[in-house]
């Protein structure tokens, strides 16, 4: 009981964490926003495998992960490696859309913590 009171805090601490991380990494790095370093696949890959060795990194991914699923639908999109991706085409302005998709991210992050 004790432990899980300990656990479930900081793993979701990480994960608001790691969902910032790309956008503060671009502040402080002074690079321009949404770049193909921070707004990569691969960074989150990076971490996650990083997190075989320290775990807290397993946790700080999936909010990485969850960062650049919200901003693949935008203009600028996201990277894999050096290709952007953008879905903007398929980009829905339906609030029920954007509700429902918002709805599925918590519930993915839920499942996955």
């Amino acid at each position: 009981m004790i432990l899980g009171l300990i656990i479930i805090p900081t793993s979701w601490s990480l994960v608001l964490i790691g969902g910032v991380l790309p956008d503060m990494l671009d502040r402080g790095l002074r690079l321009r926003h949404r770049n193909p370093v921070t707004h990569n696949l691969l960074l989150s890959l990076a971490l996650l495998t990083l997190g075989f060795v320290i775990p807290p990194f397993i946790v700080l991914s999936v909010g990485v992960l969850h960062h650049l699923f919200l901003d693949a639908p935008t203009v600028s999109g996201i990277y894999v490696g050096n290709k952007r991706i953008s879905l903007a085409d398929y980009k829905s302005e339906s609030v029920e859309i954007n509700a429902l998709t918002v709805l599925l991210h918590l519930l993915f992050l839920t499942i996955i913590l």
